[in-house]
């Protein structure tokens, strides 16, 4: 297998590390109209080979323009007659529209749909924001959980910092209760939950409290941190609760519309997220530490 991206990017050269292969690098030139062509200069190494696209999204760049460029990347490879495209994408675009009006599979499946057209034959992408709808899309989809990764993290990173404090767990989405479940079975610790409901199309409400937080430190966990609004509801509530604290994690960190300055002036103390969307999160708060999840993912890869 040889790894191809755009760049040679940090995930890419890990992955290629990992795989005991090299990089082979892809260029975008971009014309006056805003049209794309894809280009690679050693575009005859890649013929009849398995090939690893790997594919990351960039925060404050238009997710539209760079689904469009990852479906022209896919066109460009079977052009060249690959045998196989297996695109790691860590964050996977409109994960999160897995269900449409009367109960249907959403917008994600006219994304899969476009991948396998363009020529991908496989996805393998981290904590989907609903990984049972993915059984019924039409390509087969990998999805690399985190769960581990995040316990490992919270025992030698979060929780001595917080030694001889009383911790509980928490996410303010019922679709990672599962999660923090397993999460509070492996960091030994309870966990309280958080009912919401839904105020607009990215916005909900944390509305109650299930569970003690008087006097703890929390630690909020969620797949995706978009515009913010669902974790900083919920850190207020539980903050009114009595918690001493709120740390968040997030595998996805967005940002979306007024999410950093939201984030200033919220009730999140800290948060941790993962490096699955690119450009450089820790930079735009000190709120914000950046941790990567690149070997995870490349290990995964390799299996």
């Amino acid at each position: 297998m040889k790894i191809v991206s755009i760049a040679d990017t940090p995930l890419a050269s890990v992955c290629a590390q990992s795989l005991g292969t090299q990089v082979i690098s892809l260029e975008l030139t971009r014309f006056a109209d805003g049209e794309v062509e894809v280009t690679c200069q050693a575009a005859q190494d890649l013929g009849s080979e398995h090939v690893c696209l790997v594919f990351q999204v960039t925060r404050n760049a238009d997710i539209n323009s760079q689904v469009l460029e990852l479906l022209l990347i896919a066109g460009f490879l079977k052009s060249i007659k690959v045998q196989k495209i297996t695109a790691l994408l860590p964050y996977l675009p409109y994960a999160r529209h897995d269900t449409g009006p009367g109960g249907v599979v959403g917008s994600i499946d006219v994304i899969v749909r476009l991948l396998k057209e363009a020529g991908i034959d496989e996805v393998y992408t981290a904590d989907l924001h609903a990984p049972e709808v993915m059984k019924k899309l039409v390509l087969p989809m990998h999805e690399i959980s985190l769960t581990s990764f995040w316990a490992d993290f919270a025992r030698s990173t979060i929780l001595p910092s917080y030694k001889g404090e009383e911790c509980v767990l928490a996410s303010p989405d019922e679709g990672w209760i599962p999660q923090v479940t397993q999460l509070g079975k492996a960091l030994s610790l309870p966990f309280v939950s958080i009912e919401k409901k839904r105020v607009g199309t990215d916005q909900t409400k944390a509305i109650s409290v299930r569970g003690e937080v008087k006097g703890k430190t929390v630690l909020l966990f969620d797949d995706i941190f978009g515009t913010g609004g669902t974790a900083l509801n919920a850190a207020k509530l539980l903050t009114t609760q009595g918690a001493k604290r709120v740390i968040g994690c997030f595998s996805h960190a967005l940002f979306a519309a007024n999410a950093l300055t939201d984030l200033e002036a919220g009730m999140l103390e800290h948060i941790y997220v993962t490096n699955s969307i690119k450009d450089g999160h820790e930079k735009a708060s000190k709120k914000i530490t950046v941790v990567s999840i690149d070997n995870v993912l490349c290990n995964q890869l390799a299996q």
